[in-house]
């Protein structure tokens, strides 16, 4: 998303979509990679590893597709009654933001996410 189209798109209905899609996704032999970035990051605390880790690359896809049988991680869904989803330009990269949370057997989980194109 380049910053000159960036007042024209819907961030709530970007990151509803993409939040369903990987959701549905996180079913085994689905290719998760397509739903990241080649450069992309997921700091879990908890929720899929039990501790505090930070994956990259192809390493997130690879460890979220192994760690989901035993997680089962669901209803990815928009965080009610927290900042709406939005266009942000962080490190001169515009993407959509929005919080979201998830539920998995031990609980539920609440994360950002930053999309670009």
């Amino acid at each position: 998303m380049t910053s000159s189209n960036a007042h024209h798109v819907d961030p709530r209905a970007i990151a509803d979509s993409w939040l369903r899609q990987f959701g549905t996704s996180l079913t085994p032999g689905n290719d998760l990679s397509l739903h990241f970035a080649p450069e992309c990051y997921w700091r879990d605390l908890l929720s899929f590893t039990g501790d505090l880790r930070t994956f990259s690359g192809t390493q997130v896809a690879e460890e979220l597709a192994r760690r989901q049988p035993e997680v089962k991680a669901t209803a990815f869904r928009l965080a009610e009654g927290r900042t709406e989803p939005r266009v942000v330009e962080r490190n001169g990269v515009t993407s959509v933001e929005a919080i979201f949370e998830f539920d998995v057997l031990a609980g539920s989980g609440i994360g950002v996410v930053r999309l670009v194109d």
